[in-house]
């Protein structure tokens, strides 16, 4: 290999003159890529000009696509973010500091002063005396909306919405008053009444002294007959008073409440108390706060899995059996002590699928059945089989085609 020539100063001098005539563009031997820090020769003197644009244009789309990369991640870590802040205002123990209870000011006419203060005896939700046309309870929900913004930032905008339940209550007296269209108004007219203020809205109609009511009809109907055996027709008759028109009878309530129910589709629910009132407001409420977690639940519709998430490296694997285990946790009645002796047999999903495809139908079904499970150490150790039931449900689940069938 020949080594290149070291050249003096004179004869640098020389070879840049005579290479300025030249349209040829010479090559920058002299520059510090041919040579060392200090002069020296350098591994890289070839004799020919390497252009740098090529890697810089590879560093800046590499560093382009890392940019972008990250930033994409960063709006996926967001969005998952604002999924688990959505879940958690929704679950029970936070869905009742967002409920507001308004509370009509007529029932505290009604039934006595200090039903908003009984509510609000350790109860983490909140509740208010409004003045409107029916002595009724209705709810109020303040939700929270989490989104994402341009710097990949949580963001959270609050609205308040009414939820559709009302809660009436009435007096015994008025409330068979209506109904059996004894009073000022027919029970069609009031039934179309509530229905246009409240549209929308499950009505429930809170009869407040039913079972008082009852009993002073029974003690009335038995006070007349006692005076019919003690005194003659006659007399009974000129000094019995007029009984009233809201006098009814156990039957002829049954039938009107029976009615009301069907035509206008109302729930009926009897108090005695003022106890009896707030108790039902305080369950009812928590029961408005939680009904979108349920709704959630029984549809299983769930914005992010609660549990905590496994990481899977693609590379090494690592993760893997932990996310296999948590497979199988997530089947009906399969406890951690079921998983262990499952992921003991097969530590992974591709080892169970590998044995899944060396058998038929009927051995697959029960492959896992007759694994030992057990529970506990020493004296108080026990064991058990999994079951050809849950082996079954398994089975299905990791080899069926049709996603409709049910396990």
């Amino acid at each position: 290999m020949l080594k290149p020539t070291a050249y003096t100063t004179k004869q640098k001098s020389l070879f840049i003159s005579d290479s300025s005539s030249d349209n040829e563009e010479l090559p920058d031997i002299f520059s510090k890529r041919y040579l060392g820090e200090n002069g020296a020769k350098s591994k890289f003197d070839t004799g020919t000009k390497v252009s740098a644009e090529p890697q810089m244009k590879k560093k800046v789309v590499k560093k382009s696509i890392t940019k972008l990369n990250k930033k994409v991640e960063d709006v996926e870590k967001a969005k998952r973010k604002a999924a688990q802040a959505e879940l958690k205002a929704l679950r029970p123990e936070e869905s009742l500091k967002q409920i507001v209870c308004l509370v009509d000011a007529k029932i505290e006419a009604m039934v006595g002063c200090g039903v908003v203060r009984k509510l609000c005896e350790g109860s983490v939700a909140s509740y208010q005396v409004t003045d409107g046309g029916f002595s009724c309870v209705k709810w109020r929900r303040k939700v929270e909306l989490y989104g994402t913004d341009e710097t990949s930032s949580v963001t959270m905008t609050t609205d308040v919405q009414d939820e559709p339940y009302v809660l009436l209550v009435l007096p015994c007296v008025d409330f068979l008053s209506i109904v059996s269209n004894r009073g000022a108004v027919t029970c069609n007219a009031w039934v179309g009444e509530l229905k246009q203020s409240f549209p929308a809205c499950q009505i429930y109609v809170v009869c407040f002294g039913m079972t008082k009511y009852r009993r002073k009809v029974k003690n009335n109907a038995q006070k007349n007959f006692r005076q019919q055996v003690l005194q003659n027709s006659e007399k009974v008759v000129k000094s019995t008073k007029k009984k009233p028109n809201f006098e009814l009878t156990d039957f002829e309530i049954e039938e009107l409440l029976v009615e009301l129910q069907l035509t206008s589709g109302f729930k009926i629910i009897f108090v005695e108390s003022t106890d009896e009132l707030v108790l039902l407001i305080q369950q009812t409420t928590k029961s408005v706060a939680e009904s979108p977690y349920k709704r959630m639940k029984r549809n299983n519709v769930q914005f992010i899995n609660e549990k905590a998430s496994v990481k899977v490296d693609a590379t090494t694997g690592q993760g893997s059996y932990n996310a296999w285990k948590q497979m199988l946790l997530q089947f009906h009645n399969l406890s951690p002590d079921m998983a262990d002796a499952i992921l003991k047999q097969y530590p992974s999903l591709s080892s169970i699928m590998s044995a899944y495809d060396g058998c038929n139908a009927a051995e697959g079904e029960t492959l896992l059945a007759d694994l030992i499970i057990r529970r506990g150490v020493g004296t108080i150790q026990s064991t058990r089989r999994v079951g050809p039931e849950l082996s079954k449900r398994i089975y299905k689940m990791l080899t069926s085609k049709n996603g409709s069938e049910i396990l």
